[in-house]
């Protein structure tokens, strides 16, 4: 057990469901130490930071599982999410947004939008939110921005 990096993920991930934040943090970051190359490790952990309010450490480990080829769309949505609530909003166009998942692409595009205007780009706004308008979703929320920019 002490040198199965999957086995400190399980435990962590039981550690989790007990939002036991902390130590399942511990956990993850001992299976990562023996296998740097498993992308779930870093999505894992990711998770884990988020879950904790801890968005800007967990960029990193989101890009990281992306690098090593993680093929969860859920690793994008955390990524742009990670970034927006680090205020890091230009770095937010860099990267995919999930495609595959019809719900994690919108919280996507609305966070792109968001970004957008937090930076003043109104044409990336307008881009993202006719996405929006093209694939039936709208909100007030939109509705508002739209009427802003």
């Amino acid at each position: 057990m002490e040198n199965n990096p999957y086995y400190f993920n399980e435990k962590a991930n039981e550690l989790m469901e007990k939002k036991e934040y902390e130590k399942a943090l511990e956990f993850y970051t001992k299976a990562i130490s023996l296998n740097s190359e498993e992308a779930i490790f870093f999505h894992n952990t990711g998770v884990c930071l988020i879950s904790s309010g801890e968005y800007l450490r967990a960029i990193s480990l989101f890009e990281k599982a992306l690098e090593l080829k993680i093929f969860l769309e859920e690793t994008k949505y955390y990524l742009i999410l990670c970034l927006y609530e680090s205020r890091r909003y230009e770095e937010i166009f860099n990267y995919e947004v999930p495609e595959e998942n019809v719900n994690l692409k919108i919280e996507s595009y609305i966070l792109l939008v968001k970004s957008a205007v937090k930076i003043k780009n109104h044409k990336l706004s307008k881009l993202y939110l006719n996405k929006l308008n093209l694939m039936g979703f709208n909100s007030q929320e939109l509705e508002l921005i739209s009427k802003m920019i």
